[in-house]
């Protein structure tokens, strides 16, 4: 592909491309094809991770797909941007560490390990937190229950804990 020429200068267009956020860079990939040769990064709005049992779904908007799907792996260089909803039933690790997480609204409709709690609010853009419990895994295997304060901690610009 020919590199693109724009009207701004050079350190302009690279400050853009190390600070945009996900929202713009949707806005980019609809003027120029250029963006998505230099970015080359998916995005997903609403990713719904679900039973074996419902219907999976591949949208524009919503993505719902089975925990058990050997496709949920691909996912992992995906860009999740609003939100994100669990509804599984498990007790072992299952969700894959994604690249990029820009979510504001997190449910959780099951328990869930510590571990995958605290990979999944690491960006701190969580604005809506929805929860059925949490649960750190020690060493020895055995489940022990988390404090609230802990919870609170890890979602700073939270407005609204369930």
């Amino acid at each position: 592909m020919i590199n693109q020429c724009f009207p701004f200068k050079s350190p302009f267009m690279e400050y853009i491309f190390k600070n945009v956020q996900p929202q713009h860079l949707i806005k980019l990939y609809r003027c120029s094809k250029f963006f998505y040769n230099k970015f080359r990064r998916n995005f997903i709005q609403h990713l719904e991770i679900i039973h074996h049992d419902e219907q999976e779904v591949f949208d524009f908007t919503k993505t719902a797909i089975h925990f058990c799907n050997p496709a949920l792996s691909k996912l992992v260089d995906f860009w999740i941007i609003d939100s994100l909803i669990l509804h599984v039933h498990r007790s072992v690790p299952f969700l894959p560490e994604f690249s990029n997480l820009t979510i504001k609204e997190l449910q959780i409709n099951d328990d869930i390990i510590w571990e995958e709690f605290e990979t999944l609010t690491r960006p701190a853009t969580i604005e809506k937190l929805k929860l059925q419990g949490i649960f750190p895994l020690h060493n020895s295997g055995i489940y022990a229950e988390t404090r609230i304060e802990d919870i609170i901690a890890k979602v700073p610009n939270a407005t609204s804990i369930e």
